[in-house]
């Protein structure tokens, strides 16, 4: 009986000293399953985990989305359309202006410092928070300043600024006659003797004799060039309004007319 005791003792010390150990070996397993269920590295949607050109093909994706939002958001928002036309002018034609109207176009822009393109979206919106008719406004004011674009190589008619300059005077008709007004660079850019034809021409001669004097213009003529323009400027008995210089008219200034004139030159 004793023995049999004994041996259940012995059975009993030995199955509970198997399972301590079991328990204790199995514990860091489950602790580290645990873990490795935690942790976000492990997981199948982790970013980190996905190929680049995955992750590059999703994000393609999620722009290619918004894309098409943002173009139905322009459509349906005339004043963001304009916004965009607005700012796409303005980057169009910036580096290409005498400063002060670049300054002026900033000015009405409410643009601080240089835009960078990741900045326009910005401006865009700002820009939309105003009404249409601020926004044609200043498009349109914008708009014409693109024909002062600066032409240093003196292409004149094959410039971007004189194509549309010609262009655009056609289009509406207007002449060079209803928009001249005598000024002192025309005269300082002019020869002498075609000033003194053109204040024959234009009645300013007759005039000038009237108010001075007979023979007041001859002697005018006869002195310095720089006297002349003077007197031209500063006489305000007489009006230019109406008189176009013949070196201004439109056919003097066209491509036909230079290579005619250069080839019966040559």
């Amino acid at each position: 009986m004793n023995r049999q005791n004994q041996l259940a003792t012995s059975i009993h010390d030995e199955s509970t000293t198997a399972q301590q150990a079991s328990h204790s070996q199995a514990a860091p397993t489950v602790e580290t399953t645990s873990k490795e269920k935690k942790s976000p590295e492990n997981k199948s949607t982790s970013a980190s985990t996905q190929p680049a050109h995955i992750k590059k093909a999703l994000r393609r994706e999620a722009f290619n989305l918004y894309s098409r939002m943002a173009s139905k958001a322009v459509l349906e928002d005339r004043r963001l359309a304009l916004a965009i036309a607005i700012t796409s002018l303005y980057v169009d034609v910036r580096n290409e202006l005498p400063e002060a109207l670049r300054k002026r176009m900033e000015h009405g822009l409410g643009i601080q410092s240089h835009l960078m393109p990741t900045d326009r979206a910005a401006l865009e919106i700002q820009l939309a928070q105003r009404t249409e008719t601020d926004l044609f406004t200043l498009l349109g004011s914008m708009a014409a300043t693109t024909v002062f674009r600066c032409d240093n190589s003196d292409q004149f008619e094959q410039s971007v600024a004189g194509s549309q300059s010609l262009a655009y005077i056609q289009h509406t008709g207007m002449q060079p006659i209803e928009a001249f007004m005598m000024n002192e660079a025309y005269l300082k850019a002019q020869v002498k003797p075609a000033i003194i034809h053109d204040c024959k021409q234009s009645g300013f001669a007759a005039k000038y004799n009237e108010v001075k004097g007979e023979k007041a213009f001859d002697k005018l003529a006869s002195g310095k060039l720089d006297e002349l323009i003077k007197t031209i400027l500063t006489f305000t008995a007489f009006s230019w309004l109406g008189y176009l210089p013949p070196a201004l008219e439109l056919p003097v200034q066209s491509s036909t007319a230079l290579v005619t004139r250069r080839h019966n030159a040559a």
